[in-house]
């Protein structure tokens, strides 16, 4: 009985390992969605990449007010389904934190003026950032 109980602790253990890997492969890749920024929804295009050491970066862009504005997301920490990062571009950096589908298919969620402040406010001070992850073309075709 206690070594059924040890096996199954560590296949759970194993079980767990293996499934929060196979959600850090899944986040890779472009986004489509929206970026609320100076009181107006944008499009935009959100990227992420997987490190050799297992993190997270992103990129980002959207149209702005007069021309397309580029940046970055760095320090992405992941739990669960939640990724939490800072963005960073030329008016500053800031707090950013969006919640996937659990296919990693889409995401949802807020980001914020300055560092700190999803603390400060929660899910209620931020500005809108959301994306649905755009399909290859060789994921897209039919073979027909």
């Amino acid at each position: 009985m206690c070594r059924f109980k040890l096996f199954s602790v560590v296949a759970l253990g194993i079980f767990l390992l293996a499934g929060a890997s196979t959600a850090q492969s899944q986040i890779s890749g472009t986004y489509e969605g929206v970026i609320h920024s100076s009181g107006k929804n944008y499009p935009g295009l959100t990227e992420f990449k997987q490190t050799a050491s297992g993190e997270f970066t992103g990129t980002y862009v959207f149209q702005g007010r007069s021309q397309y504005e580029t940046g970055t997301l760095s320090d992405c920490k992941l739990k669960r389904l939640v990724l939490q990062c800072i963005w960073t571009d030329a008016y500053g950096s800031g707090d950013w934190r969006v919640k996937f589908s659990r296919d990693f298919v889409k995401f949802q969620g807020l980001w914020f003026g300055s560092v700190g402040q999803i603390e400060e406010f929660g899910n209620k001070g931020g500005m809108r950032w959301n994306g649905v992850r755009k399909q290859s073309l060789s994921s897209s075709s039919t073979g027909a």
